[in-house]
């Protein structure tokens, strides 16, 4: 799925997964085993590190929060696969502007992990992807982060046509017929 991020947006090719919570993308901090070419990775600005003892890290870091040994140090996360392929990075916060029901544009400040040592260990070749867009159940998800910040609820449904499928987020849009919804689980035992 393509989403912008940032402002002006560029646009990032991301892989969904409900299994994870946590948003990355490829980021030039400089980065060891990223995929894409260094203009196509996100590049932030200081401006956009988020503190560790920001309430977002220790939503990231659950439930083993972060040992900050300095309150303005920068929010670390690192994220293991089942196939043995991981990614560190630290959070940030940027734009994700998002087309709403009503036609309006919201731009959103959300959080999400700027991977800049990716490592991939399974016996598949990493994806083209610029990184995964985490849709899981914790605070850290992005479906989570809007709902607290009161843009949508909690709810997030995909749509898997022929050729083309699409994301919301929300319960604003269901469509009338045709979909059939499932409740996720709390964990994955």
């Amino acid at each position: 799925m393509t989403i912008g991020i940032g402002n002006p947006p560029k646009p990032f090719q991301l892989d969904i997964d409900t299994g994870s919570d946590l948003t990355w993308v490829q980021c030039d901090a400089p980065c060891t085993g990223c995929t894409l070419r260094r203009d196509q990775l996100y590049n932030p600005s200081k401006n956009n590190f988020v503190d560790c003892k920001d309430p977002i890290c220790l939503a990231v870091n659950s439930p083993n929060p972060p040992q900050c040994k300095n309150p303005n140090e920068k929010c670390c996360f690192q994220v293991q696969y089942a196939d043995h392929g991981s990614v560190l990075g630290f959070i940030v916060l940027d734009t994700f502007p998002l087309r709403l029901v009503n036609g309006t544009l919201s731009k959103p400040n959300l959080a999400f992990g700027c991977g800049h040592r990716l490592q991939n260990r399974g016996l598949h070749p990493p994806t083209p992807t610029a990184g995964v867009l985490g849709l899981g159940k914790s605070k850290a998800s992005i479906s989570s982060q809007l709902s607290s910040m009161g843009v949508t609820k909690n709810v997030f449904g995909h749509c898997l046509g022929d050729n083309r499928g699409f994301l919301f987020f929300g319960a604003d849009f269901v469509p009338k017929s045709g979909m059939t919804w499932t409740r996720m689980l709390q964990s994955s035992s």
